[in-house]
């Protein structure tokens, strides 16, 4: 084993002092040595010194701790850094000309670099962040920034649930990226995953119903995300006309990222003390089952280890009375920090991007990432030094308290965008009115979350400016499209249209079978349906066949080969479905 090992974090809670080599060191008792390394033979101390006896990870902590608590480790102690600097991605992630002082931070001289960067103009996320966002790109078999981007933003977010925004603008954040499939999206979803749960949060997951984000607040205590890789049906059932407004599990997401509470109607509120009383119960019977001397799947249990488990089951108990009583009185979750991962294709999502969807707020408050590009593979570069690290940061900052507040350069920028943006030209456009204002709160809500990395909280100009160019462009990609998409949108729109009169018609014969004469009659005879019909090109026969391949549809030829047609239960329910949509 080397000797020029470098420190790669200090934890002053705990006192370990995290090294490059993946160990832990301490200062020991006897001979007035730090151990910077060890394996299954030896400890080895600084000076080059090893002792013979074997010690595991878990034991050498177990060991510092215990003579931590007795004062035995120097806080002035300075390790000199003679290894070569950790390189990712170009970015050197730790600076190895100047030695690390570990009782300088929270945590030490090398992990402060990554607050450095907070001033650089030329990274896409200035700051902590551009450290998770090279991290995601060069493990990834094939680089996709835009949703390394949207990971990243998410990653911040998830891992500061006591920082406030700047402003008090809410943290909790949207993202919806749009992609080809096998594009690259998985990767920093699962380094994103990797990080939060080194803060004790809980992976993203698909939500089912308004009452299962309610929960996952609950289990998560009060931190939870969630995903959904078709957010283009999301937009579907948006896109009707007499949809204006969101209601539902989407609604309740895109209500409770944009604030801190997650406000409960009487029904949620008594369906969720109901379950919470269920897992009090629960625990309860856990430990009648304890004091039996088994666990819950019948065990036996060590008298010496039924006094810990009963502390955290009465623990488990207590909180969960607490959160009864706060919704009773109240009604929410306080302190709530919600991300929602969403992301679809490029083709799927065509048809649903338009000018009206915008009026309903969904879009307007996420921020949006499109690229219909895919890159060539590569070979992932591993780093599981500088992945430690970045995890190491992402815990401290979990348990950092605060507000975010701007220098004044930034300060000044973000105060002239949010003019800008309040000028009549903006703040009244017909068109696009919905995202320019709130296109303020937005590159608020961004820098703040680069900035949470910072050591002072302050945001900086470049990262003031990096935020407005990640809305800008979310704002941008999403006005071309709509452009784009317009024409998309009108035929989708008349399918549907055309698919409902279809679906009415036929259920008029109660199951029996409807000709295809009636149908040209009925659902095909007005005026304004066979105009649309020739503008865009589509025959009624054709399109009578495309519902039979869906299986809504199934047919019989007549005696001089003419169709009849009835639905089938898929047909039926596709009806039921498009009434919905439709609002009638």
């Amino acid at each position: 084993m080397s000797m020029g090992i470098y420190v790669v974090c200090h934890d002053e809670d705990t006192g370990v002092t995290y090294y490059s080599d993946g160990s832990i060191g301490y200062r020991q008792e006897d001979e007035s040595k730090i151990i910077v390394g060890s394996d299954s033979d030896f400890i080895y101390y600084k000076d080059g010194a090893h002792t013979s006896i074997e010690i595991t990870p878990d034991e050498l902590r177990a060991h510092y701790e215990y003579y931590a608590s007795r004062g035995y480790f120097d806080e002035n102690e300075v390790v000199e850094q003679k290894s070569p600097s950790v390189t990712l991605n170009s970015t050197t992630f730790f600076n190895h000309n100047t030695p690390a002082r570990i009782n300088e931070n929270p945590v030490n001289a090398p992990l402060e670099n990554l607050g450095e960067d907070k001033n650089n103009n030329s990274a896409i996320l200035p700051g902590y962040g551009n450290y998770i966002f090279e991290y995601m790109n060069a493990v990834a078999h094939r680089e996709l920034k835009s949703a390394s981007i949207m990971a990243t933003l998410q990653t911040l977010s998830a891992i500061s649930p006591k920082i406030k925004g700047y402003g008090k603008v809410p943290l909790g954040l949207v993202t919806f990226t749009v992609c080809e499939s096998g594009a690259g999206k998985e990767m920093p979803q699962k380094i994103y995953d990797d990080i939060v749960i080194e803060t004790g949060m809980a992976a993203a997951g698909k939500f089912t119903s308004t009452k299962t984000i309610y929960m996952d607040i609950y289990h998560g205590k009060h931190r939870a995300a969630f995903l959904s890789d078709e957010v283009h049906e999301l937009l579907a059932s948006m896109s009707s006309k007499r949809s204006e407004h969101m209601n539902g599990s989407e609604g309740a997401l895109m209500s409770i990222t944009e604030s801190d509470k997650a406000k409960l109607t009487s029904t949620h509120r008594n369906e969720i003390i109901k379950l919470i009383n269920e897992e009090i119960k629960g625990y309860k019977s856990q430990l009648a089952k304890l004091e039996q001397g088994v666990d819950e799947d019948g065990q036996m249990i060590r008298d010496d280890k039924k006094k810990s488990i009963k502390s955290a089951i009465d623990k488990k108990i207590e909180l969960a009375k607490d959160e009864v009583k706060k919704i009773r009185e109240t009604s929410y979750f306080d302190n709530v920090r919600l991300g929602f991962f969403g992301s679809t294709t490029p083709i799927e999502m065509a048809p649903h991007i338009n000018k009206r969807i915008l009026q309903n707020g969904f879009l307007a408050r996420c921020v949006f990432a499109y690229t219909d590009y895919v890159e060539k593979s590569k070979i992932p570069e591993e780093n599981e030094i500088a992945f430690m690290a970045i995890k190491r940061y992402a815990k401290w900052i979990s348990e950092r308290a605060g507000e975010i507040t701007a220098t004044s350069e930034a300060e000044e920028f973000l105060e002239d965008k949010r003019k800008e943006y309040d000028l009549d030209e903006y703040r009244l456009n017909k068109e696009y009115g919905a995202l320019y204002r709130r296109m303020s709160a937005k590159i608020n809500k961004v820098a703040s979350l680069l900035a949470v990395g910072n050591h002072d909280l302050k945001i900086t100009l470049a990262q003031a400016k990096a935020a407005f160019k990640i809305v800008n462009d979310s704002f941008e990609q999403l006005k071309n499209l709509c452009e784009e998409g317009e024409s998309t949108s009108e035929i989708v729109d008349f399918e549907d249209e055309l698919e409902l009169r279809i679906y009415k018609e036929i259920n008029k014969y109660n199951g029996d079978w409807c000709s295809l004469g009636n149908l040209n009659d009925s659902a095909f005879k007005p005026r304004s349906i066979r105009a649309k019909l020739r503008l865009f090109k589509i025959s009624t026969t054709s399109f009578l066949s495309s519902l039979q391949g869906k299986g809504y549809l199934e047919s019989v030829s007549g005696a001089r080969g003419g169709k009849s047609f009835k639905l089938t239960q898929k047909g039926r329910e596709r009806g039921d479905e498009l009434l919905k949509i439709a609002g009638e």
